[in-house]
């Protein structure tokens, strides 16, 4: 007889084919009731699971059977790079099922938060290219976020490919992007903002032509282009969270527009327009909320005060994060920082 953690990784390896240790000993260690190695290795010797070669598990027949399936939601083939690229997919999706964010294969009717794996939903939206490297769309308090597995930071991205998640002329309007949330491995979120803030901010005349929003179109998204993690004014939002942040980051998104109201009530001053990149304003002074670890809104203010001339009189005030005061130190003459 199966533990309800062991059932849990069968579902999980149901769902996704594949799973890395660390993600199947994760579900093990929930309950408590032994130590997860041992569930783990008794899955294997009786056959519900299966190591592969390059050290990815993976259900069998027989585990299969025993969730009444006769084959795997996701399937990956031989390839070795899909196989790697499902088990990133299955990790994201693991790590918010932790959060009580579940995957499903359609659209929500509802608020209630999901997430759909990029597989799928390259059949809900048409127009993505093959290029974009997300993992799936999250829906979460009224925002469609493009999910993103960045590891350590160092990964290709397909600026163009990335960029046909948001386009309004592909699919309908409500299945656009509305933001992405980037996930890195545990305790280097500072150094890997740091490094797309550089990567970005060296070509913001170009990336981020539109201070404070909007979009622009193009009929020709498919172009191909190898480049470090790059941002752009398109993607609108760009949250960036460590693997063991994702709860809270998730938390501080949703309730954004709160934590603003409130700042202005007690501070003074006017939310301002949705077209700012800023969140309240009391002349000279401007406040960025950043809470939630929007890269693009650091993106916005160093680029306003790398252009003096955009910025003259205003005085800027950021309330952020204690891990990531890093990302505004060479800027502390121009930023008063508040630690959240």
């Amino acid at each position: 007889m199966l533990t309800r953690e062991q059932e849990h990784v069968l579902w999980h390896l149901g769902n996704f084919s594949v799973a890395e240790k660390d993600i199947c000993l994760m579900f093990l260690s929930a309950g408590n009731r032994e130590k997860p190695e041992y569930g783990l290795r008794t899955l294997k010797r009786w056959g519900y699971v299966v190591q592969r070669k390059d050290g990815l598990y993976g259900i069998t027949a027989k585990g299969l059977a025993y969730i009444d399936r006769d084959r795997g939601w996701l399937m990956c083939g031989g390839n070795q790079e899909a196989r790697r690229r499902l088990a990133k997919t299955s990790r994201v999706a693991a790590l918010l099922a932790q959060r009580n964010i579940y995957p499903s294969h359609a659209v929500p009717k509802d608020d209630r938060a999901t997430f759909i794996p990029s597989q799928i939903w390259r059949t809900i939206r048409e127009g993505i290219t093959s290029t974009a490297r997300f993992n799936g769309m999250l829906f979460f308090s009224g925002k469609r976020l493009v999910v993103y597995h960045i590891g350590d930071g160092n990964m290709d991205w397909q600026m163009f490919g990335e960029r046909s998640l948001f386009f309004h002329n592909y699919g309908k309007y409500d299945d656009r992007a509305t933001g992405m949330l980037l996930i890195c491995d545990n305790g280097i979120g500072p150094e890997v903002a740091e490094n797309i803030i550089r990567n970005t901010i060296s070509r913001r005349k170009r990336l981020l032509s539109n201070p404070g929003g909007g979009f622009y179109e193009t009929n020709k998204p498919q172009r191909y282009a190898r480049s470090p993690i790059r941002l752009h004014d398109q993607y609108s939002r760009a949250f960036l969270t460590e693997e063991q942040d994702i709860a809270s980051t998730l938390h501080y998104i949703k309730i954004e527009d709160s934590i603003v109201q409130e700042y202005a009530r007690i501070f003074g001053g006017t939310v301002a327009s949705s077209k700012c990149f800023w969140d309240t304003e009391n002349y000279p002074k401007r406040v960025v909320l950043n809470t939630a670890n929007d890269l693009l809104k650091y993106l916005y203010l160093f680029a306003y005060i790398k252009d003096s001339q955009l910025n003259s009189g205003i005085e800027w005030d950021m309330v952020m994060r204690k891990k990531y005061e890093p990302i505004a130190e060479r800027y502390r003459e121009q930023i008063w920082v508040m630690l959240a």
